[in-house]
């Protein structure tokens, strides 16, 4: 009976600590957690490539590839083509499956 009551205690400790890896890999971001995205707005200053309704494509000076930042809810009727702005944003711009959310777009004078 010993036996029996040890191995149910070994199974049942081992099922909890598989159980606790499985939620920590199933909710990465659970409250409590580090979140990889900065929550603190930064500026971004580069030239419009393209423009629309929910989105802006920004290249810095110098930079290769434009960043999209996601524009929904910021007025940006008085952007245009090759104007240089100054976009406040939230997110990583060195991570690239992070998403650019723009709090503020503001045009630059030349």
């Amino acid at each position: 009976m010993k036996r029996f009551l040890r191995y149910t205690w070994v199974l049942g400790a081992a099922t909890a600590c598989a159980l606790l890896v499985l939620a920590l890999l199933a909710f990465p971001n659970a409250p409590g957690k580090a979140s990889k995205s900065p929550t603190s707005p930064q500026t971004f200053t580069g030239r419009v490539e393209q423009i629309n309704d929910w989105m802006l494509c920004a290249q810095g000076e110098g930079e290769i590839d434009p960043h999209v930042f996601y524009t929904s809810g910021v007025n940006t009727d008085a952007i245009g083509l090759g104007d240089t702005v100054r976009i406040t944003y939230t997110g990583s711009i060195n991570d690239p499956g992070s998403a650019l959310t723009a709090c503020r777009v503001e045009k630059v004078r030349p």
